[in-house]
């Protein structure tokens, strides 16, 4: 019967093994990589917008500053980063997914054999 990961993940962490303990501190860090890059998503997308609106209103005016060109230079790679942020982010996630589903169980083999032999 196939073992749901998160709860594969939840039994492994009472375990107290060095290995197991390991892949477990690899999978708590690349998943706070991920929250930062998600975070950071967010905040260029949101950020990106807010310049750009900000700047083209002041475009409406006539008078384009290299203040208000410099801001729409900013929005605009801010809007830029958010793709770049995006793909960036599957990079944790398939890293999560190996220790999960390669790492983690080869560790927990390991463990079990050496408790078995015992």
């Amino acid at each position: 019967m196939p073992l749901n990961g998160n709860a594969f993940l939840g039994m492994c962490r009472g375990i107290n093994d060095f290995k197991v303990q390991q892949q477990i501190a690899r999978y708590d860090q690349l998943t706070k990589n991920k929250k930062r890059l998600v975070a950071l998503t967010i905040v260029s997308g949101i950020g990106g917008y807010l310049l750009s609106i900000g700047s083209l209103a002041g475009f409406s005016s006539y008078r384009s500053s290299d203040s208000q060109n410099a801001t729409l230079a900013v929005g605009a790679l801010a809007l830029l980063a958010c793709p770049v942020l995006a793909i960036s982010t599957a990079i944790p996630h398939q890293k999560r997914k190996e220790v999960v589903f390669r790492d983690l169980p080869a560790a927990y083999n390991f463990y079990v054999e050496s408790q078995t032999k015992k």
